[in-house]
């Protein structure tokens, strides 16, 4: 399963590292969601260690989510996940630009919300299915950078391994 997610970005600045909370839209992607689900919410909290120079190491949870329906019946699609990822960060004046890489894990779960049905385990999920995984990250934005606080945008990107 590959996803997309848009965030706004505030971080708030230190002098070795950064850390940030972001929250914006979740693109399903893929033959398999994309025509079930809509754009969703995505929320995001990170923390940037300087390495060297123009690169940072970005440490990365994020949690999202869509609803849609399939003939007629209501789906819900909600997932998490964590990396850690390498970005290029050069600076010009006030901006910026950074494009990154790196590695994550994810777990998304799909399908029709509880019935709220019972068996012997307990809630009884419907047609719900789960998946759990890990894959590679993209990430690109751009921080306005005012002071001590960063405002920016972003765009990620899981694919699946």
């Amino acid at each position: 399963m590959a996803t997309a997610l848009v965030s706004l970005v505030f971080a708030g600045k230190a002098e070795a590292f950064d850390i940030g909370v972001g929250g914006g839209a979740y693109f399903p992607m893929g033959s398999d969601v994309k025509d079930i689900y809509d754009t969703g919410y995505s929320a995001n909290i990170f923390a940037d260690f300087d390495l060297v120079s123009i690169i940072d190491l970005r440490i990365l949870a994020m949690y999202y989510g869509a609803d849609g329906k399939e003939n007629g019946v209501s789906q819900q699609l909600r997932g998490f996940g964590g990396g850690a990822l390498l970005l290029a960060r050069p600076e010009f004046g006030m901006f910026k630009p950074y494009v990154g890489a790196g590695y994550g894990l994810y777990r998304t779960e799909w399908g029709a919300p509880n019935s709220g049905g019972q068996h012997s385990g307990g809630t009884y999920k419907g047609s719900q299915q789960h998946e759990t995984g890990h894959g590679l990250i993209a990430q690109d934005g751009i921080d306005f950078t005012r002071t001590r606080v960063n405002l920016g945008l972003n765009s990620h990107y899981v694919h699946k391994l």
